[in-house]
């Protein structure tokens, strides 16, 4: 999530050598905290309150990032990965920029700390007498390394494009939420978050539900409004990753994506943000369609051309099995977002058992192959075959209370068209695991498409 808000000058003080937090700090007075958003003040709040863990901040040797976290080791952990991602993000774009100020790298000991509930990190980005203040902050946690911290980059990086034509001494302006939120995940999402986002777009597709091309393009809606938790507005996030995939497929698709950008960061200072944002796209796509609905239909074909069959595993027949017994549980009753709403649960009793689908496959393909399972206290480790071809892969389906998994990648697997099995054959089980079963959400068949521009 980007927001813009306070600059933490008690932190920046701490950075030895760095005489530009010691004149923001001295410069900055009680107004130009007002001017600010308040929506982050509680950063400004806390870091007046607590003293921040950290003895010496990590830098580069140009000083682009300068990296603070209770841990000094893992501060230069984080610097590697923030340089090699702007190194990333700066190549897809065909640009090669130095900063004339060092970006903040702020990361709180704990969420308590860190102090903004609704939200897992901060980009901040404004300019304060003609200073780009740039910081980004976060918490230790999960997934910081891997997810949090580069999507926080990535929209610090589309902000820094965008301020290019913003006013002196203005805020960068906010690119639609959706397309913003788009880009970080084209950059950042691991397979596993891609082919749910892909999941979710073909089931809506199928419904014919997906917003259309312009309104997602020139939404204005808040982060807050567009981010709040339900499924609008998870349809919606994975409609402006898949949107995003669809430009960069297109041929000079990172360059125009770029101009886009760049150009809205203009427009926006001068017409409405819908308008500005409409305006930049056009200019930067305009050889790549006649209309928004052609383009929208290419958008669609897109799509089509990434079918996904989704087999839902308690709708699939049961064809054999070892004689255990075998249920289907519904998502309320186990408190957790089924695909579908249930799963299909398998009471093996030991290594051996085993119990077999059969469901249709409707055309014959190449296909990428994904399950998504439960863990849970009871779980055994299990291996999945298809039409009696074994996978390689074993998973574990222990875990110290039920939970969800992410998407399983099997890999590539040529398919028939007709009848289809599934089996799903224990091989053991964890010694602290109380049982050998087997949790089953839904398998998922992404048919293998021309290839993306990965990054």
């Amino acid at each position: 999530m980007a927001t813009k808000g306070v600059v933490p000058f008690q932190l920046l003080k701490r950075s030895r050598g760095v005489l530009f937090g010691l004149i923001l700090s001295a410069s900055l007075a009680g107004e130009g905290w007002a001017a600010l958003s308040g929506s982050t003040e509680r950063i400004r709040d806390l870091i007046a309150k607590h003293d921040f863990p950290a003895s010496d901040p990590a830098m580069d040797t140009r000083q682009q990032f300068i990296v603070f976290s209770p841990d000094r080791r893992f501060s230069r952990e984080l610097l590697g990965e923030v340089m090699t991602l702007r190194q990333r993000v700066y190549h897809f774009f065909g640009i090669s920029k130095i900063w004339d100020q060092p970006a903040f790298i702020l990361i709180f000991p704990s969420r308590e700390k860190y102090g903004l509930r609704s939200t897992g990190g901060a980009a901040i980005q404004f300019k304060y007498h003609g200073q780009n203040v740039r910081i980004i902050a976060s918490y230790l946690q999960e997934r910081l390394k891997e997810r949090i911290l580069p999507h926080e980059m990535v929209h610090f990086l589309i902000a820094d494009l965008s301020a290019v034509g913003s006013a002196r001494g203005g805020k960068p302006p906010e690119l639609p939420i959706f397309i913003n939120e788009g880009i970080a995940e084209y950059f950042t999402a691991h397979t596993a978050r891609r082919i749910l986002f892909e999941k979710t777009i073909w089931e809506t597709f199928q419904a014919r539900k997906l917003e259309p091309f312009k309104k997602i393009v020139t939404s204005t809606e808040s982060w807050i409004e567009a981010l709040a938790p339900g499924e609008t507005s998870r349809v919606k996030h994975a409609q402006g990753y898949s949107i995003i995939s669809f430009l960069a497929s297109l041929p000079g698709g990172n360059l125009k994506l770029r101009n886009y950008v760049m150009s809205y960061g203009t427009l926006a200072n001068r017409v409405p943000r819908e308008s500005a944002s409409l305006r930049a796209f056009e200019m930067a796509f305009r050889q790549d369609y006649s209309s928004w609905q052609e383009l929208q239909n290419r958008w669609h074909q897109y799509i089509r051309e990434r079918q996904m069959l989704v087999v839902e595993a308690e709708s699939a027949s049961v064809a054999d099995s070892s004689g255990e017994k075998w249920e289907i549980r519904s998502a309320s009753k186990e408190k957790l977002s089924f695909s579908g709403g249930k799963e299909l649960l398998f009471h093996a009793s030991d290594t051996g058992s085993f119990l077999t689908l059969q469901t249709i496959m409707p055309s014959a393909g190449t296909y990428d192959v994904y399950a998504i399972y439960t863990r849970s206290p009871q779980g055994g480790r299990f291996r999945l075959a298809i039409n009696e071809k074994q996978f390689r892969g074993i998973f574990n389906g222990y875990a110290n209370k039920k939970r969800l998994c992410e998407p399983v990648y099997y890999g590539k697997s040529l398919l028939a068209d007709g009848p289809m099995t599934l089996r799903f054959s224990l091989v053991g089980k964890e010694a602290i695991s109380g049982g050998f079963e087997v949790g089953m959400d839904c398998i998922l068949f992404r048919r293998d498409a021309r290839p993306e521009q990965r990054n």
